[in-house]
């Protein structure tokens, strides 16, 4: 009998030792693998070149039937097959995050699914314009605009006014020339006047521009001095085409009294007000 319970006492201790050495071995495997994930990112560049390795696990060689330590051996193979099959699952995992860092970006999908249409971008404050520009036709003919502005709007007899008169061509050729008149206000002293490019004659008031490419855009300066007469009264002065052959003509800021001259007006103070 009490060789009998030693037997038993001994099988029992046996198999408590193979369930303990089994478990210590199942919890340093997870800490090792816990930290190998958690350290994979660094090791991404390394492991790049290297093909993930994959755990097979061995089987298990059953115990002989005669052995002593059968019930012990067979506890330890069990835990050791169920840690075996737990490796198996973590390295399956880890290699499928590898795969998937290493995998070429380029072969990711990017936009939104087929059959998703995403909205419009949201307007950032830079606004929208109702002006739909197209293109300009190489083979159309010339199109000149003539446009006149007065700098300052307002003034005192005594001082200066600059007077811009500017030719644009918005059409697809080449404009071969353009005649200009330009008037002053009444009473107005012409004291500088300066073309960008072609002929003024100060006497007439003609300015001649030449040619004008497409897109391009000349102008004429004008200066004079606000007579001491004109006080309380507005100055207006007007340009107009004399000629443009082969030109289309596009008067900018028409005058109120007549639809072919381009208009600009200074605002003469009172001399009382001064």
């Amino acid at each position: 009998m009490q060789v009998e319970r030693k037997r038993r006492n001994g099988k029992w201790a046996d198999m408590m030792r193979a369930k303990t050495r089994a478990g210590r071995a199942l919890a340093a495997v997870a800490v090792g693998v816990t930290v190998a994930v958690g350290a994979y990112p660094v090791a991404v560049g390394t492991a790049a070149a290297t093909p993930v390795p994959r755990y097979r696990p061995q089987p298990v060689a059953p115990a002989h039937a005669g052995d002593s330590t059968t019930s012990g051996g067979t506890a330890l193979g069990d835990a050791m097959a169920d840690l075996r099959v737990r490796l198996d699952g973590l390295w399956a995992t880890l290699g499928r995050r590898l795969q998937g860092s290493l995998a070429d970006p380029m072969d990711r999908p990017t936009g939104p699914p087929p059959g998703v249409k995403l909205p419009d971008p949201p307007d950032r404050g830079m606004g929208t314009s109702s002006v739909t520009h197209r293109p300009v036709d190489p083979t159309a003919p010339p199109k000149l605009e003539l446009r006149r502005a007065a700098d300052p709007a307002q003034a005192k007899p005594g001082d200066r006014i600059t007077h811009t008169v500017t030719v644009r061509n918005g059409g697809g050729t080449e404009a071969k020339s353009a005649i200009v008149r330009n008037t002053l206000p009444a009473g107005g002293k012409r004291v500088e006047s300066k073309p960008s490019q072609g002929e003024f004659d100060s006497a007439t008031g003609v300015w001649k521009t030449g040619r004008i490419k497409p897109g391009a855009e000349v102008s004429l300066i004008l200066v004079l001095t606000v007579p001491e007469g004109a006080a309380g009264s507005e100055m207006t002065a007007r340009s107009s085409f004399v000629s443009a052959p082969g030109a289309e003509r596009v008067i900018r800021d028409a005058c109120t009294d007549d639809a072919e001259a381009a208009c600009a007006s200074t605002r003469v103070a009172d001399s009382r007000t001064r």
